[in-house]
């Protein structure tokens, strides 16, 4: 409140957001025992105080408690998404005992993420974490008249890099593609302006020179999985992504004598990321030595996204069948090897000559084979 501003309005936020602000600015959540909700205040960059009211799991099981005593018939939650996640150990608790009353001693993150800096190179710098409380429960009333927290729930924390406003980096995804690849390659020669592929391992291996040409005009070549799939934690094991990278850098290795170390998740999100689940899989390639490459502005649409979109096929194992021993000898890859940040040498040969076969389901252990001389 001020004199240019008398009658503010207050700003919604999520139950996550306020507690992020708190730990920012280094204030402690207290108690209002008079209105029985949480609350801090703190003060900003410009030396305006803010005072911070909040709703969390304690106050909506002492709201549902005074519904239920008033004959209210039903109760419904405004906003979902915004809400304290421990308020669903009592939401349909009618009955509550002391053992679910004891769960809200637990905190689970938010659904926010909190994301610094500006640009489409994203770096997690942390993961999330519950937090906890302490309460004291009155019995004789049914409510919760005291909490506090001795640590906060944290979320996601990504920090952004290389946003630029002057310039641009040009980047293309899912090749390559044996039609519209080379003619970008021409307009990208004539302009003289390098891009970024992010190649399907799977497209590369069909199309071997024209990765090599875009490396040889300038381009740098990205990491964008071996056969583009769904790029969600219930889909897609930590396994399987681990295989499909060190695939597809092996191949990319074997054709340019380098290593890329950018990668662009398959259906990359093409906006800032606005909720945990669509990053959950990222520490994986980062772990790996990855750099993430996001992608906020999109200029393929319509007719040419479907030109440019390639058919997804899956993988199978090299060596479903194994060699008879007096005719050659094999080497295998095990699943820790394949897996591995930095793949074993035999390991090496194996998913390179892997990567080459025509595939559709993922086997272990994965076999190199040399034929016996005659």
């Amino acid at each position: 409140k001020s004199k240019r501003v008398p009658r503010p309005v207050a700003q919604a936020v999520t139950f996550q957001q306020g507690v992020i602000t708190a730990v920012e600015s280094e204030s402690d959540i207290q108690f209002d025992s008079d209105s029985m909700n949480p609350y801090y205040s703190y003060e900003d960059e410009k030396n305006q105080v803010h005072h911070v009211w909040m709703l969390d799991g304690l106050t909506a099981y002492n709201e549902l408690r005074a519904s239920e005593r008033a004959g209210v018939a039903g109760t419904a939650l405004w906003r979902l998404g915004m809400e304290d996640p421990s308020l669903w150990y009592i939401w349909d608790a009618t009955h509550p005992d002391d053992a679910i009353r004891n769960k809200m001693t637990d905190v689970p993150p938010g659904y926010d993420l909190i994301l610094e800096g500006d640009g489409d190179i994203w770096r997690i710098t942390s993961t999330p974490q519950s937090g906890k409380r302490t309460f004291d429960y009155d019995s004789d009333s049914d409510t919760f008249d005291d909490e506090g927290f001795t640590s906060y729930p944290m979320s996601w924390r990504i920090e952004q890099m290389g946003a630029d406003p002057k310039k641009v980096a040009l980047t293309f995804d899912d090749g390559p593609d044996p039609q519209w690849t080379p003619k970008i390659l021409d307009v990208l020669k004539r302009e003289k302006a390098p891009g970024t592929f992010f190649v399907i391992g799977e497209s590369a291996n069909q199309n071997a020179a024209i990765v090599k040409r875009e490396y040889a005009l300038g381009s740098e070549i990205g990491n964008h999985t071996f056969t583009h799939p769904e790029f969600d934690v219930d889909r897609l094991s930590k396994t399987e992504l681990q295989v499909q990278l060190n695939l597809t850098e092996l191949l990319l290795e074997s054709y340019l004598g380098v290593k890329t170390t950018l990668f662009r998740p398959p259906y990359g999100i093409d906006h800032q990321p606005e909720t945990s689940s669509e990053i959950q899989l990222l520490p994986i390639p980062q772990s790996m030595g990855y750099v993430i490459i996001g992608a906020r502005i999109r200029t393929i649409g319509g007719r040419t996204t479907a030109s440019l979109l390639l058919p997804r096929a899956r993988l199978s194992s090299a060596c479903s069948r194994r060699p008879k021993a007096t005719k050659a000898t094999s080497s295998c890859c095990t699943t820790a090897e394949a897996t591995a940040a930095t793949p074993s040498p035999h390991c090496r040969k194996s998913l390179k000559g892997f990567a080459r076969e025509a595939t559709s389901s993922f086997r272990f252990p994965i076999c190199s084979v040399k034929r016996a001389r005659r």
